[in-house]
């Protein structure tokens, strides 16, 4: 697998952390984007968002 901690700039883009343990937001490293599609299973959710409910969770 490829990491890296790049800073994005985009109208649309789409974010997958692939960390089950250490999932950061996409906006913790300065990334921006005008339309975001976030893919998350439920600890990746909980992880970043402290949250288990997926509703509240995706707000």
């Amino acid at each position: 697998m490829l990491e890296g901690d790049a800073i994005v700039r985009a109208k649309t883009a789409v974010y997958d952390p692939q960390s089950a343990f250490n999932g950061i937001s996409f906006t913790a490293n300065g990334s921006t984007a005008d339309r975001l599609a976030v893919i998350l299973n439920q600890l990746e959710m909980r992880n970043i968002t402290g949250n288990d409910d997926p509703f509240k969770g995706a707000q």
